[in-house]
């Protein structure tokens, strides 16, 4: 939350700490799409969740369990060696 609280992402960002919840904020942006906010939540893996608006935490959670999907046949013996990455991207 630091991090996020200590930068301008957005000229319309709006930054509110919660109460109770020590280390916890909420950030409101005004944007004409999601696609870019949706990449950005995501780089914050577990550490972010989306509240509002719906189709934005639908897009960020459809995208986190493709991901899982497509890791799943990996093993522990498969993460615990050095590899090389191969990514592909579909351009959306």
């Amino acid at each position: 939350a630091r991090v996020v609280a200590e930068r301008r992402w957005h000229p319309s960002q709006e930054i509110t700490p919660q109460p109770g919840a020590e280390g916890t904020i909420e950030l409101r942006l005004r944007l004409r799409g999601l696609e870019e906010v949706a990449r950005w939540v995501l780089s914050w893996g577990r550490w972010a969740e989306v509240l509002a608006p719906v189709t934005l935490k639908d897009r960020v959670r459809d995208e986190a369990v493709a991901v899982a999907e497509s890791d799943a046949g990996a093993t522990t013996q498969d993460t615990n060696r050095p590899q090389s990455a191969e990514l592909e991207c579909d351009g959306r």
